[in-house]
């Protein structure tokens, strides 16, 4: 059987760095984060890609947990003339993000923390139309195996709960 894997939050900051770099070796980058761990690990994790241009290529804000909203740091970053956006946001900071950023009419490249993927808690109190373009990584477990999995967990030799986790899209292979 086969257990899945999420990468840290320093790790996905370096995938969406190293994306940056190759579609845009020039960018300016702006990263909004929450000022905690998790939102540190997404700094570290562009320094880490970025290295000695990191001070050159990007500006940072942070904002509190307990922040009303995240408006004046993303003027900020517009007026910085960041063309690049990624969001280290909680859900409810995310909605804000997408919805003042098309407010704003700014356009940056946007790329936002797995965090807050929740189209319930996110996409749609922003307005799905205001998330056209949000960039996002979503991590998933593909498995196989020729053992019926369905009869296993009625025989209580396989998992229930770990059946049901696997089992959200099934694909039927004939032998070889």
């Amino acid at each position: 059987w086969t257990m899945g894997w999420q990468p840290n939050y320093r790790i996905e900051a370096q995938i969406y760095a190293k994306n940056i770099l190759a579609e845009n070796p020039n960018a300016k980058i702006g990263i909004i984060y929450q000022n905690d761990d998790f939102g540190k690990d997404y700094v570290l994790g562009a320094k880490d890609v970025l290295g000695a241009k990191f001070d050159t290529m990007v500006k940072t804000v942070s904002y509190e947990a307990t922040d009303a909203t995240i408006d004046s740091q993303l003027v900020t970053l517009q007026g910085a003339g960041v063309d690049t956006l990624i969001g280290a946001l909680i859900p409810k900071f995310a909605a804000m993000g997408i919805r003042k950023v098309f407010d704003m009419g700014w356009k940056p490249r946007f790329f936002l923390s797995n965090v807050s993927l929740s189209v319930g808690a996110v996409i749609n109190p922003a307005g799905p139309e205001k998330a056209v373009g949000v960039i996002s990584a979503d991590f998933r477990v593909i498995c196989a195996t020729n053992r019926d999995l369905e009869k296993a967990v009625a025989e209580g030799a396989f998992r229930e709960d770990l059946y049901y986790r696997l089992n959200v899209f099934a694909i039927q292979v004939p032998p070889l």
